[in-house]
């Protein structure tokens, strides 16, 4: 995770030395949408749509030459069961973000919707998070996240797979920069049966 640090300290209504909590839940929608447009924040993506979840999986792949070797992932995350993780604490390590989709049309686009993982050092990372509560509860982590891949010698083959299904840069990035990214897209699958 990258952006703010895991403990911010805000002035206002309170002390300097009263700590709130990042993002403060006025602004989740407002930060959303910083995340939408690449600046840095705490929130992690999600999407309801897997195939979404595959093409960014395959695309940042066709991007990155360097990113080219091993295997793309796609992770399923369970929303109820994190939500119900921390059902009884009125202060979560892990909190899902749903933003209004009327203000980001990439968002809705996309189905999207965030994780913010609070009290943790940035070192941490979500599934860490996820697999210390899972512990306490006696549950397996796979009840909660799982971890689907495939070669990275596959993310053409995606790629022209998901187009057929219309899911491309014209379908997840709504506007004429969609559409341009698409024409630019399709010479990764051309040729892919």
């Amino acid at each position: 995770m990258v952006g703010a640090p895991a403990a911010a300290v805000f002035a206002g209504t309170g002390s300097i030395d009263t700590p709130r909590r990042w993002p403060p839940h006025e602004l989740t929608s407002l930060v959303a949408l910083a995340q939408h447009y690449l600046i840095p924040t705490r929130l992690l993506d999600w999407t309801w749509k897997p195939r979404v979840a595959a093409y960014f999986a395959a695309r940042d792949v066709m991007k990155n030459e360097a990113r080219r070797k091993g295997r793309l992932a796609v992770w399923a995350l369970r929303i109820a069961m994190v939500e119900s993780l921390w059902i009884h604490q009125t202060d979560p390590d892990v909190e899902i973000v749903r933003a209004p989709y009327a203000s980001n049309p990439n968002l809705a686009a996309q189905a999207g919707l965030f994780t913010v993982a609070r009290h943790v050092h940035e070192n941490v990372g979500l599934q860490a998070v996820l697999e210390r509560q899972c512990m306490g509860r006696g549950l397996p982590l796979n009840t909660v996240l799982a971890k689907l891949t495939l070669p990275v010698t596959e993310a053409r083959s995606l790629m022209a797979r998901l187009a057929y299904e219309d899911v491309s840069a014209a379908t997840v990035f709504p506007g004429y920069g969609g559409v341009s990214e698409t024409l630019r897209e399709q010479e990764w699958w051309d040729g892919c049966s």
